[in-house]
């Protein structure tokens, strides 16, 4: 069976509340200016999909996803 496990780097406008986030995957969210910089490790397609519907559910509206590289991801948990 194949690792799809990635990480993400989601950009949504406006402030959400990190706590809930955490409640939906394993994330860490900061802010930057009106936006909510969302990094999230995902374990495959169906599970950032899933993500991206709760964020819209949320009614927060996506202005960037960009999936990291090894080295990218590893420079955003530090």
């Amino acid at each position: 069976m194949l690792d799809d496990t990635a990480t993400y780097l989601i950009r949504v406008q406006g402030r959400l509340d990190g706590a809930r986030l955490a409640s939906f995957a394993a994330v860490s969210v900061c802010y930057a200016d009106d936006q909510t910089v969302i990094t999230a490790v995902l374990p495959d397609q169906s599970a950032l999909y899933g993500f991206i519907n709760r964020l819209r559910d949320l009614g927060a509206t996506l202005i960037a996803l960009e999936k990291l590289t090894a080295e990218d991801a590893a420079s955003a948990e530090k």
